[in-house]
């Protein structure tokens, strides 16, 4: 744990110093450069932008457990070192210029959108599939990679092009090819939803929400087809929890997929999550005449789906009769059963149904 006065900000402009080890989302500024002359670690919960430029220098570290976004340049002098550990993300809008040893660990990466200039430097990348440094380099002759000195074959194996960046993190490859300020716009925690009596009731809450616009919710009957049923739109960053609710009072019959799209200010968009649920049969089952005379019986299940069972069960539980019931209407002989009282049973995967038959 460490704090330095770094003009880090949070929202508030009467704030300028924070402890960057529990800051979850800081800006720095309003210097235009700052200098680490301290080991500094920017924790795994940190998302923190740097405005301006940034250089590391003596013998300090600078350790990234979170993301780190420099929209400036970035300059590694001396005997300093830069760490990005595994599932840590570095992107630099400007240069990196590196003279001491910069270490990527496993499925971490460094972004750089301009040029990576080693000067005498040593690079370390762990392996792993997501373990990238993705740049333009330029090496000297000291330059060394994994220990080894990285000749062209190295670099056009180690160094990821922005193809690979796109290919392989397209969220990271649209923030550095947008002047936007974060690469996850949303932190999404959940979305899911409920059946209630007015509808089905959708719930989602975001972590944190940077330079966002919306969210939209659509609806589909087969998973493939969306189409877009309500906007939320939001106002201002935010940096702690927020919930959402949204109730659709007109779901379709049967299922309905629900997928949350979010749209950053910019008009870049996200699927965020997709949810299954089934809407109730309609209406109630019903049985005619009844009570029956022993002629023909109709039962008719409005809403009726594909895997509807109908069954006929006696007053002791023993069942008479099961059959599949594909359509809303079916008309059955009741002259089949004898005088008594009988409890007739409608199913699928929606709900049961049921209701009692008199035949006389």
């Amino acid at each position: 744990m460490f704090s330095l006065p770094v003009f880090a900000q949070k929202e508030s402009k009467d704030n300028y110093f924070g402890d960057w080890s529990t800051a979850t989302s800081w800006k720095l500024g309003p210097a235009p450069g700052m200098n680490f002359t301290e080991n500094v670690t920017i924790t795994s919960t940190a998302y923190i932008t740097a405005k301006g430029d940034l250089s590391v220098s003596g013998n300090n570290t600078l350790i990234v457990q979170g993301i780190l976004v420099v929209e400036g340049s970035l300059t590694l002098g001396g005997s300093a070192k830069i760490s990005i550990a595994s599932n840590a993300i570095l992107i630099v809008l400007g240069d990196f210029t590196a003279s001491g040893s910069v270490d990527i660990g496993n499925a971490g990466i460094i972004a750089v959108q301009k040029a990576f200039t080693a000067n005498d430097a040593a690079i370390r990348i762990a392996p792993g599939d997501e373990t990238y440094l993705y740049t333009n380099p330029i090496l000297n002759d000291n330059t060394k990679v994994n220990g080894s000195k990285c000749d062209e074959a190295c670099q056009s194996s180690t160094f990821k092009d922005e193809e690979d960046l796109k290919n392989a993190h397209l969220d990271i490859w649209q923030f550095i090819n947008r002047n936007g300020v974060s690469p996850l716009p949303v932190e999404l925690l959940y979305f899911r939803s409920t059946t209630t009596n007015q509808g089905i009731q959708l719930e989602w809450a975001s972590a944190k929400e940077w330079n966002f616009s919306h969210y939209t919710i659509e609806r589909s009957t087969d998973g493939k087809e969306f189409t877009p049923i309500h906007k939320e739109y939001v106002s201002g960053d935010s940096h702690s929890n927020k919930a959402y609710l949204y109730l659709d009072m007109q779901p379709h019959f049967g299922a309905n997929f629900y997928r949350l799209k979010a749209t950053d200010v910019d008009g870049t968009t996200e699927n965020k999550g997709m949810a299954l649920v089934y809407s109730g049969m309609k209406g109630n089952l019903q049985l005619y005449p009844n009570p029956s005379n022993g002629g023909m019986l109709t039962i008719k299940n409005p809403g009726a789906i594909e895997g509807t069972w109908l069954s006929i069960t006696s007053t002791t539980g023993n069942e008479l009769m099961r059959i599949q019931m594909p359509k809303q209407e079916l008309r059955l002989p009741a002259s089949v059963l004898t005088s008594g009282v009988y409890l007739v049973k409608v199913w699928n995967q929606l709900e049961v149904k049921q209701a009692r038959l008199i035949v006389q």
